[in-house]
C-alpha cells in the first residue's frame, strides 16, 4: 500500500512537470503592483460605463480572468481532443514523443477555459518566453520554482521540491502551442525516482470588445503517462484531487498573465523594477520585456487620453507625462515607481506602431 506522503508527492509532481509550473500560492500571495489606476488629473467623464467600471475594478485590485468552461475529464472530451490534436503539424521527432503519450496516458483532463482580459503582446511574450514567467514569480516569493532555457525551444525545470524535468516546445502558433515535460520526483524516502511525461495543447482566441480592450481566451489539454503500472494506479486513485489542482493552477496563471498586462498598461515603473531583478534568463530578456511593456503601455496610454479628452490625435509628450510625473515622485519616495528608461523605448514604439504583432519568438544568444 502507498502512504500517503507518496500519493501528495505523485499530486506534486502531476501538477509540476505541467509547463508554466507554479505553486498554489498566487491568488494568496501577490506582491502585486497598483494595476488599472487612472492618472489623477484625468477625467473619466467621456469614458464609457463599460471602461469605468473595468478601470475601477482594475484600480480596487480585483482581477477580472473568468472561467467560462470548467476542467473535464468527460470521455467524449477526450475523443475530440484525440480527433482534433495536429500531430500532422509537428516534426517527426516530436510526433513520434506525442503519439507515444497520446496511446499509452494515464490521465488526461481539459483545463478549464478562462477568459483574461490582457493585451494579446503580454499574452504572446510570456507563452514565448516561459522562463521570464517563472522568474518574475520568484521576485514575487510566490514560487520557487526554476526554469532555464537550454535551446531554441527547450527548457530545463525544478519545482524546488524534488520535482525536476525538461520541457520542449513541439509546436507553435498564433494560437496554440503543444509542449511535452519529461519529469521526476526523488526522495530519500523514496527507493526510486516517480517518472512522469506529460503532452500539453494550450490553445487561445484573442478578441477585442465594442471599447477596444483585449481579451484572450484559452484552455489546454492535458496527457499524462507513468511508465509505473503501480504509480499510474496510486495517481488514478488520487486524481480527483490532482484535476483540482491542475484546474486552480491554471486559473491562477492565468490571473498572473492579467496581473502583467495590468502593470504594462498602467505601471511600466513596476515592471521594470521587477526586470531589474530577475534572475536565471537570458540578458536580452530584460530588453524584450521592457519593449513590450512600452508597446502595450503606448496603445493603453493613447485610448486614455483620447477617450478622456476626446481627441483623435495623442502626443508622445501626453504618452510620457504620467511616467515623467511618476519618476520626479520617486526621488522623494520608496514606494512609488522607479524612474524609467522609457524615453527612447516609448518613442520608438509610437515610431514603429504596426498593429498587430506576430508572436514572438523565443532565440538563444
Amino acid at each position: 500500500m502507498i502512504c500517503d506522503s507518496l500519493q501528495h508527492r505523485l499530486t506534486t509532481l502531476f501538477v509540476a512537470i505541467v509547463v508554466l509550473t507554479v505553486q498554489s500560492a498566487i491568488a494568496e500571495n501577490r506582491e502585486s503592483p497598483r494595476t488599472g489606476t487612472r492618472p489623477r488629473n484625468q477625467s473619466p467623464s467621456r469614458a464609457s460605463q463599460a471602461d469605468r467600471r473595468g478601470d475601477e475594478s482594475a484600480a480596487a485590485g480585483k482581477l477580472r480572468s473568468k472561467v467560462v468552461l470548467r476542467g473535464s475529464s468527460a470521455k467524449d472530451v477526450q475523443s475530440k481532443a484525440n480527433r482534433e490534436f495536429p500531430l500532422n503539424r509537428l516534426s517527426s521527432a516530436g510526433r513520434s514523443k506525442a503519439t507515444e503519450i497520446l496511446e499509452s496516458f494515464s490521465l488526461y483532463r481539459r483545463l478549464p477555459t478562462v477568459t483574461i482580459p490582457s493585451d494579446h503582446r503580454t499574452y504572446q511574450f510570456f507563452t514565448s518566453y516561459p522562463d521570464v514567467a517563472v522568474s518574475i514569480w520568484r521576485v514575487m516569493k510566490i514560487s520557487k520554482c526554476e526554469m532555464w532555457q537550454t535551446g531554441p525551444s527547450d527548457y530545463d525545470m525544478d519545482a524546488g521540491d524534488g520535482s525536476v524535468g525538461i520541457v520542449e516546445v513541439l509546436y507553435r502558433s498564433r494560437d496554440e502551442i503543444i509542449i511535452f515535460c519529461d519529469g521526476h520526483y526523488t526522495s530519500p524516502l523514496l527507493v526510486k525516482p516517480i517518472k512522469a511525461r506529460c503532452l500539453v495543447s494550450l490553445k487561445s482566441q484573442f478578441s477585442k470588445d465594442k471599447d477596444g480592450r483585449q481579451f484572450v481566451t484559452h484552455y489546454a489539454d492535458m496527457y499524462v503517462s507513468f511508465p509505473s503500472n503501480a504509480v499510474e494506479a496510486a495517481a488514478k486513485l488520487i486524481s480527483p484531487v490532482s484535476y483540482l489542482l491542475a484546474d486552480r493552477n491554471f486559473r491562477e496563471v492565468s490571473m498572473f498573465l492579467e496581473l502583467m498586462s495590468n502593470a504594462m498598461q498602467h505601471q511600466p515603473g513596476w515592471i521594470e523594477r521587477v526586470a531589474d531583478r530577475m534572475d536565471g534568463v537570458l540578458p536580452i530578456r530584460k530588453k524584450q520585456l521592457l519593449k513590450t511593456t512600452a508597446r502595450v503601455y503606448v496603445d493603453s496610454r493613447k485610448r486614455i487620453v483620447s477617450e478622456s479628452a476626446d481627441r483623435k490625435s495623442v502626443s508622445v509628450e501626453d504618452v510620457l507625462a504620467p511616467l515623467r510625473k511618476a519618476s520626479q515622485q520617486s526621488n522623494n519616495s520608496n514606494d512609488g515607481p522607479l524612474p524609467i528608461e522609457f524615453d527612447k523605448l516609448v518613442k520608438s514604439a509610437d515610431a514603429k506602431k504596426d498593429g498587430r504583432q506576430r508572436p514572438a519568438q523565443p532565440m538563444v544568444d
